[in-house]
């Protein structure tokens, strides 16, 4: 079997459909073995998951980018740029499905590791990067298995903003961070606001 097929069989043994060790397990060969194409695939997937959602698939996806650090220069760009796009299609998309808050999670801690971000984005690229997170600040969430993890993607994008330029955009995103309904949010936002007035 090919990346595709074993990628796609990967997927059907999910944590919610089996073991949790096993599927880890399971991934972590996926990655060894796939190690020279894996980056390519992951790029390709990502564009398909944009415009075709599949919420289990895109959780895989994730977990085997994660499992992937660092990722290799010069698909850092382009798997940035596909992750803000996951981004707007999951909000747009919208829903009550409790694993959309958790990929929304991960996604933001992704852009803030692989180093796809700060002094590596143009000036352009930073301000899609702004107006991307700032679009987190409107979801609202209750109060349950999925509110953590609307909460820390909250809370990672405006750490990601704070290490941004200072701009009208970023300035416009965090301000949305000042309106969130979770006071721990706020409280960052406005410490990050502050910080950019002052400095």
């Amino acid at each position: 079997m090919g990346i595709e097929s074993n990628f796609t069989a990967l997927c059907q043994r999910h944590p919610k459909n089996s073991q949790g060790d096993a599927f880890f397990n399971d991934a972590e060969q996926f990655i060894k073995q796939y190690k020279s194409t894996i980056n390519q695939f992951i790029l390709d997937e990502l564009e398909t998951l944009i415009t075709q959602e599949n919420l289990e698939r895109t959780d895989v996806l994730l977990l085997i980018l994660q499992g992937i650090y660092p990722v290799i220069p010069q698909y850092e760009a382009a798997v940035g740029s596909a992750l803000q796009k996951l981004i707007n299609a999951l909000i747009d998309r919208g829903g009550e499905d409790p694993i959309r808050g958790w990929l929304l999670h991960q996604i933001v801690d992704i852009l803030f590791h692989i180093g796809a971000l700060t002094e590596m984005l143009s000036e352009s690229d930073q301000i899609i990067m702004a107006q991307t997170l700032g679009r987190i600040a409107s979801i609202k969430y209750e109060v349950g298995y999925d509110a953590h993890h609307h909460y820390c993607a909250a809370y990672k994008s405006v750490t990601v903003l704070s290490g941004l330029e200072a701009n009208v955009h970023v300035v416009e995103a965090l301000t949305k961070f000042t309106d969130h309904f979770d006071d721990g949010v706020v409280e960052d936002a406005v410490k990050v606001l502050t910080w950019y007035t002052n400095r």
